[in-house]
């Protein structure tokens, strides 16, 4: 969720990745939640008893 390169000169560089701050922001790694919503659209009696989403 982070990436990390180093350069031949200066300090690593270290950057957030867009699966790093979905993450941080909604406490959740985006796979997951995708997963998730793949199980419950295949699954209509599990989908009912899931509980309600937040919205984005």
């Amino acid at each position: 969720m982070i990436k990390r390169t180093w350069r031949s000169s200066g300090p690593p560089v270290t950057v957030v990745t867009a699966d790093g701050r979905y993450y941080l922001k909604y406490g959740k790694h985006p796979r997951g939640v995708q997963a998730a919503k793949e199980r419950l659209e295949e699954d209509a009696d599990e989908a009912a008893r899931a509980p309600p989403t937040e919205s984005s």
